[in-house]
């Protein structure tokens, strides 16, 4: 009898590395196989089988399960389309004209943003019960609790008036002698929006290491402002919240601190990410020498 190959069910993350997309499994990024059926994007998590050290992406890894249809409950905008569903109302992409108010649509789940299906969904009509018999009461609300995890699929520093660092991911605060001002800014993907519906209790962020810049020996205070991109843009970020301030310490090494639980329910509804603005001049290090920079974690309950 041959032997049997070293299997592991694990969960990843979809990363962009270096113009490919790769998967983060406990921190090391991995080539992946893909199966097919599901197209990937930055920022999934994904259930990931590790054969011999090799990994084979079975296919995105949601919370709980996905509705297969919804009614269209608002106007379209910038491509998306409001759908309600029994998970909550969903931020989906449609083709041509967009569907209007009240449309019964089918939903696509092959990538990570849900896709309306092409026609409309027949309503099917209720049965007819000549002799109807009232309902039982509700019962109680279930409510579910967890705690998810997110990683920054991008991190870079901005110089104000002129563009975005080419020296790497690393995250810089403030400006060194006669430099242009960094702005040093984290990038989640479509990340948080696996948690629409929740509402969030808690919201962490993990500070990376300090790295040696600056006045490096004592305590400096990081701004951080919640932004909204999910991706590197052309220009600067937009900020909306801020400032949350953080002291860091002299050679502050990795930690988890509190941010406001209403920015980390935003990035949940809309997307978006976070930066550093202001003074002193610091650093920290991204996403490119620590894939856990500036991962999140979202406590959460839901009533079923």
């Amino acid at each position: 009898m041959g032997d049997i190959p070293n299997l592991r069910l694990l969960p990843g993350l979809v990363v962009a590395q270096g113009g490919d997309l790769q998967v983060n499994v406990n921190g090391t990024i991995l080539p992946a196989a893909l199966q097919f059926g599901y197209i990937p994007s930055a920022g999934d998590p994904v259930n990931v089988l590790v054969v011999d050290g090799r990994a084979v992406v079975l296919g995105a890894r949601a919370p709980g399960p996905r509705p297969g249809s919804g009614t269209v409950s608002g106007s379209a905008s910038g491509g998306r389309v409001p759908v309600s569903t029994p998970a909550g109302t969903l931020d989906c992409r449609y083709t041509g004209t967009a569907p209007s108010i009240g449309t019964l649509v089918f939903i696509d789940w092959q990538m990570s943003t849900p896709r309306l299906m092409a026609g409309d969904a027949a309503t099917v009509p209720d049965p007819v019960d000549p002799a109807p018999v009232p309902p039982p009461p509700a019962p109680p609300p279930v409510i579910s609790t967890g705690d998810t995890y997110v990683n920054a699929i991008d991190s870079a520093s901005f110089q104000a008036g002129g563009n975005w660092q080419a020296r790497g991911t690393d995250v810089y605060q403030w400006f060194y002698s006669s430099f242009k001002e960094n702005r040093g800014a984290w990038f989640y993907g479509n990340g948080p929006l696996q948690l629409a519906g929740r509402t969030i209790t808690r919201f962490q962020f993990r500070i990376p290491a300090r790295l040696r810049v600056g006045d490096y020996n004592a305590a400096l205070t990081a701004h951080f402002y919640r932004h909204t991109s999910r991706t590197r843009p052309g220009g600067d970020v937009i900020r909306e919240d801020g400032p949350q301030n953080v002291v860091l310490a002299s050679g502050q090494p990795p930690a988890w601190v509190d941010l406001p639980v209403a920015w980390g329910q935003h990035l949940v509804n809309n997307g978006g990410g976070f930066g550093l603005l202001g003074s002193p001049y610091l650093a920290m290090a991204g996403v490119g020498s620590d894939p856990a920079s500036g991962q999140l974690c979202f406590s959460w309950r839901r009533s079923a």
